[in-house]
């Protein structure tokens, strides 16, 4: 269904998120034997998920670190490892030791040892896994000592990924049938091997399922290539795999859940998802609302003159008071510190990041009263150092400019915010890029009167590739130049999986609205040529059918041709028997669109079966369509629901 179809494009496998349950039952209690519940000492393993690790079906005695083959052993679970279990109270065992007053501060120092000589994080000590290992200690004997190394990378990890596999796959599929499932792909290196492709999918109960991770070495070893047909075929094995699952009930998904697959701009993987839906008719193939937005955002920062002085200014200002100035940065620090509570830094944008300039941006802007007050103290008027740049600092038309250039790309950002959020969120993507379509202009236009208010003086500080730094106090100070980031007005080499669209036009051919070299005009245009590629069917129809009554109510007003052709597309693949063919198959998709504008009209109009207050007070939460289609869509209707 269009409620599910997450718009977010994976550039970098991620680990599996799980969220086990902390047990604080105490070891040392002895409850009353009618409440004593029955603790397993032994876990059992099941191999029951599709994948090339080698398994086995074992169970493991806690108590002895050797396989167990008793039947109550085989009644626990390492997948109760990850589950939420209730408080219990346990049984106090043979081998609990006296307790020991000196233990807790041991303990403590024990932990702080292990986190600070491995160099980890602090926040480990808060971590459930964490938490839950402590609690699992108290339990074991004595005698016990930890896995091999052999055994944690071996027979553990295959049977934790089959748990993590299952448990997956489990919230993947919940509904699936009702709400569909998209997947989601990109190639990624991993530790020095680029051949790598990842494949994950999500649904409405598991934004994010990793499903496989393929490494392409072997067959580019053997001559092959990473070609639509080689992308598409590792899919359609996990398709398959997926449609063989069976349910609760014994029953299998076979060809009814993967309803769209998303990939980046590349040539090689568009045609891998036009092969994909020949293969599976449901399927629609799609570009990656967030990596498609992140390349509006290199566009911009790479091309347009305005954004790329913001960038190099944004640069020299990392540079003098970030840390490879020791003097003005200690300075800026320590205002910094006055301003904000805290001593809140730069922020050095990554390549890889989505919007990372945008977001440095906006951290300069955070920092404009600190840097005043930094380079209008005694001790940096001493130094009598970088004054071209405290110009530029103290002129508030430059804080103004920068702000404008910001708000005006504000809405892209919230297409990124939007998908990358851990909900269904189709129906909004059309609404926000309608949104960006009215609301850049406005401020870019803005941005373009307060540039021209810029000296000259000022505008060379923003052009020059240096970083103004004084060559007596260079002299005079240790500077530390090996983090200094180097200002390049050059347009960034292009990698072509990442930056290719395929499409191959020009910034003319895309948009003819917005003509001449302007700001707002060559802004808009890169905006426009990004755009087209998130206004797929899914996108349409889901702004169509958006509960919330903001949404609802712009979709009524801008409703197009574009968005009937649209629904008519995707009940032919939704909704549309496909052993219907012929006349009877014209007629009955003529009479499937017909009834979805009859039960669209009672939508928009809150009449008929929309016309309970209930349903529209909870339509409110924006976070909620899918369950809202559930509750209020389904039953009530014949298209609408199945197709929303």
């Amino acid at each position: 269904m269009v409620q599910n179809s997450t718009v977010r494009a994976i550039a970098t496998s991620r680990g599996l998120n799980h969220d086990p349950q902390e047990s604080r039952g105490s070891t040392m209690q002895t409850p009353r034997a009618s409440s004593v519940p029955n603790v397993p000492n032994s876990l059992t393993f099941s191999s029951t998920a599709p994948s090339g690790l080698k398994r086995s079906n074992s169970v493991i005695d806690l108590a002895t670190d050797t396989p167990s083959t008793s039947a109550s052993a085989h009644k626990a679970s390492i997948k109760s490892h990850f589950e939420k279990q209730p408080k219990k109270l346990r049984q106090t065992k043979m081998w609990t030791l006296p307790s020991d007053p000196a233990a807790t501060l041991e303990m403590d120092v024990a932990v702080a040892d292990f986190v600070l000589s491995r160099g980890y994080d602090f926040a480990l000590v808060n971590d459930e896994k964490f938490k839950t290992m402590i609690d699992v200690a108290r339990r074991v004997p004595p005698n016990y000592k930890p896995p091999t190394v052999a055994r944690v990378g071996g027979e553990l990890l295959n049977k934790l990924y089959d748990v993590n596999w299952n448990n997956e796959t489990a919230r993947l599929l919940k509904d699936a049938r009702t709400f569909g499932i998209s997947m989601f792909g990109d190639g990624a290196t991993i530790n020095t091997n680029p051949k790598i492709d990842a494949c994950g999918a999500s649904g409405v109960y598991n934004p994010f399922a990793m499903l496989d991770v393929f490494d392409c070495t072997q067959h580019m070893a053997d001559g092959g290539i990473k070609d639509a047909p080689y992308i598409a075929g590792l899919f359609i094995s996990l398709i398959k795999q997926l449609e063989n699952v069976t349910d609760p009930f014994g029953e299998k998904f076979l060809g009814i859940i993967v309803d769209m697959v998303y990939f980046d701009g590349a040539s090689n993987v568009q045609k891998a998802g036009r092969i994909l839906e020949q293969r599976f008719p449901r399927i629609t193939s799609g570009s990656a609302a967030e990596h498609t937005t992140s390349l509006f955002f290199d566009d911009i920062f790479s091309k347009i003159p305005e954004y790329m002085e913001a960038k190099v200014l944004c640069t020299k200002l990392r540079n003098v008071f970030g840390n490879t100035r020791h003097a003005t940065a200690a300075m800026f620090k320590s205002y910094s510190k006055k301003h904000n509570r805290v001593s809140v830094g730069f922020i050095k944008p990554s390549d890889c990041r989505m919007a990372g300039h945008l977001i440095s941006m906006l951290r300069v802007l955070r920092l404009r009263q600190a840097l005043q007050s930094t380079v209008t103290s005694p001790e940096f008027v001493q130094l009598n150092a970088f004054k071209d740049l405290a110009k530029v600092i103290l002129d508030e038309d430059v804080w103004v400019w920068m702000f404008l250039l910001a708000r005006a790309v504000y809405p892209m950002m919230r297409i990124l915010h939007l998908a990358d959020q851990k909900t269904a969120a189709m129906d909004k993507l059309y609404y926000y890029i309608k949104q960006a379509d009215r609301v850049a202009p406005l401020y870019l236009a803005q941005a373009e009167t307060y540039r021209n208010k810029l000296s000259d003086d000022v505008v060379s500080v923003m052009t020059a590739t240096d970083d103004l730094a004084s060559w007596d106090l260079v002299a005079a100070e240790d500077v530390d130049e090996s983090d200094d980031e180097e200002v390049d007005e050059s347009e960034d080499e292009a990698n072509d999986e990442d930056l290719d669209d395929g499409e191959g036009k020009t910034e003319e051919e895309e948009d003819q609205l917005y003509s001449g070299n302007g700001l707002t005009a060559k802004t808009m245009r890169h905006w426009h040529h990004r755009a087209k590629g998130l206004s797929h069917d899914y996108a349409l129809v889901g702004y169509l059918l958006a509960p919330h009554p903001n949404i609802q109510n712009h979709a009524t007003q801008n409703m197009t041709m574009q968005h009937e052709q649209a629904v008519s597309r995707l009940i032919t693949k939704l909704i549309l028997p496909e052993d219907v063919v012929g006349a009877e198959r014209e007629q009955m998709r003529a009479s499937l669109v017909h009834t979805f504008k009859k039960e669209h009209s009672d939508f928009t109009n809150r009449t008929g079966v929309f016309a309970h207050p209930d349903m529209w007070v909870m339509a409110q939460d924006e976070n909620v369509p899918a369950e809202w289609w559930k509750a209020y869509g389904l039953v009530r209707t014949k298209v609408l629901g199945w197709l929303a």
